[in-house]
């Protein structure tokens, strides 16, 4: 009887663990939106306007379109705004929830003071940036305090407040955490205490190291010792999904720039000259994130690929072309996957398996290659757009006398993160997406967006006839969906670093009806949603 009690308390804290990391993951876009937001007056504007159309408010503001309309659409699916008509042509009103989250806007500006701070926590902690250090312990203090929220006014309810100092904490420790787990500095199941040593020998300052463990107590995540960070139960479970932080903290650089996205130069974050590394992101904390958060779908992938692989030789791809090929790490896991657990993996010397890796990026191609030379696999590798599968299919020919056809092609969250390319024909697919998109600081069209993907799709479908096309991709969801379901998905820190960064997640239903309208039909069986509810925001798909 103990043990199950003991279970259930385990599964009600993992809970409360996610609904605290989904709320710390979109606290960071929000702090910065809401805080430029207030700058320009916008909800001064939206206090004594009860009803107001978006082009009259973008006037006001003098604001760039596109990237306000994405801002207006984080405020609604956090709750604050209602949208009534369409996307195109829309007009938004503060709710009753909203007019209480007024009271809360000075926390959002003080919140935001953290940037410097957070932007570079090597620097911080270590004190080599003493000012960031100082503005770092101020908030850390001031967030002890709740941020000065006033909570005693009962009939206002635990939200927006309650919601509001969860999101502000995770400014704070979400580059927190990425940065100790980065560094393997984070207490594991098996090691819960990190003595100070270890964190002085990894250059933080005693200053630094203070400065963690009250903001950890402050969450609960650690047990005050004289010896080190030590993990509680609630805590280990958080260090354990540091990793889930990664992706949302590596656009810390591209919130820094948000008064340019909204109120000034729209096209700030692509003015890079050519052969330069992109500002808007750490490329490379990026792929930490994605590479830890996404092993439970690689299972999931692992399963379609075993099968495919255990065919009759004769039905089997040649081997596997990895679109997006990052690292190489993928290309990797599935070579040892099929040659460990697949029949074809006992026939490689008659049978040989192909490997490709396939990027747009160079810098990414030669982490391919070194990866895959490390781990002796053969391969091989090319320079690939995704947006261009007929001269990748080409080059592929003249390179290397392979037919891109006779492969099983993969890709892992690439589709909504290609350019975009104008459709060719005018849209007549019926669909109607509840998103709002951006190209180079311009407002696209909905139906552009979907017919876009379209004519995107009907490019492939030649070259995946015969094998396939296996794809993991992100997905939006609607606003009224995220606010009825507060603290139950990342969907607001993952519109927020999508958004303004011109990408396209489109809803799971409109994302599967535009393949079939290309041609491409999914596998039924192999169908995965994650989670398995209405609030899907990540699909993994065979199309064939």
């Amino acid at each position: 009887m103990r043990e199950e009690r003991n279970v259930n308390t385990s599964k009600q804290l993992l809970s409360e663990v996610r609904r605290q990391l989904f709320f710390h993951l979109e606290g960071i876009p929000l702090t910065f939106v809401i805080s430029e937001l207030i700058r320009k007056g916008f909800f001064s504007y939206a206090a004594h306007t009860p009803k107001f159309d978006f082009h009259e408010a973008r006037n006001f503001l003098q604001a760039n379109k596109a990237y306000l309309k994405i801002a207006l659409r984080l405020l609604c699916s956090l709750g604050w705004f209602y949208k009534s008509g369409t996307w195109e042509h829309p007009q938004f009103g503060l709710t009753e929830q909203g007019r209480r989250a007024l009271e809360l806007l000075p926390a959002y500006r003080n919140a935001a003071a953290a940037l410097p701070a957070v932007l570079n926590m090597e620097a911080t902690l270590s004190g080599e940036n003493k000012a960031a250090l100082e503005t770092y312990q101020k908030l850390i203090q001031l967030s002890e305090l709740n941020w000065r929220i006033d909570f005693t006014d009962q009939q206002k309810g635990p939200e927006p407040a309650e919601r509001t100092i969860h999101q502000l904490k995770g400014l704070l420790a979400g580059p927190s955490m990425v940065f100790l787990a980065r560094k393997n500095l984070l207490p594991t199941t098996h090691k819960p205490l990190v003595s100070n040593q270890s964190l002085q020998e990894a250059g933080l300052s005693q200053a630094g190291i203070s400065a963690l463990k009250s903001l950890f107590e402050q969450l609960d995540w650690l047990v005050s010792t004289s010896e080190g960070l030590k993990a509680s139960e609630k805590g280990q479970m958080a260090f354990d999904r540091a990793f889930a932080y990664g992706v949302t903290v590596s656009y810390l650089p591209m919130f820094s720039m948000m008064s340019d996205l909204l109120f000034g130069d729209p096209l700030v974050l692509w003015k890079v000259p050519k052969g330069q590394p992109e500002i808007h992101v750490d490329r490379a904390m990026n792929v930490w994130g994605s590479g830890g958060a996404h092993t439970t779908y690689f299972k999931k992938i692992d399963e379609i690929v075993i099968d495919i692989f255990n065919q009759p030789i004769e039905q089997q791809p040649a081997g596997i072309a990895d679109m997006g090929c990052g690292d190489g790490q993928l290309l990797i896991h599935l070579y040892n996957l099929i040659k460990n657990k697949t029949s074809r993996g006992s026939q490689l010397d008659q049978y040989p398996l192909h490997v490709v890796g396939i990027d747009f990026n160079e810098a990414a191609l030669n982490s391919t290659k070194e990866n895959l030379e490390k781990a002796g696999l053969p391969f091989k590798t090319t320079h690939g757009d995704i947006g261009n599968p007929d001269e990748l299919s080409k080059n592929l020919k003249q390179q290397f006398d392979l037919e891109l056809g006779d492969f099983l092609n993969v890709r892992s969250f690439l589709d909504h993160n290609r350019i975009y390319n104008a459709p060719k024909q005018k849209p007549n697919h019926g669909l109607e997406s509840t998103s709002c998109f951006a190209f180079r600081g311009k407002a696209l069209n909905n139906e552009n967006v979907i017919q876009s993907l379209l004519e995107h799709f009907t490019k492939w479908v030649p070259h995946v006839k015969k094998h396939g096309l296996l794809v993991l991709e992100l997905h939006g969801l609607d606003p009224l969906l995220v606010e009825a379901n507060p603290g139950k998905t990342a969907m607001i820190a993952y519109e927020g670093t999508h958004g303004f960064s011109d990408q396209y997640i489109l809803e799971l239903p409109i994302f599967l009806e535009t393949a079939r309208l290309a041609g491409l039909q999914a596998i039924p069986e192999f169908q995965n949603q994650f989670p398995r509810s209405e609030l899907a925001c990540i699909s993994i798909n065979l199309f064939r």
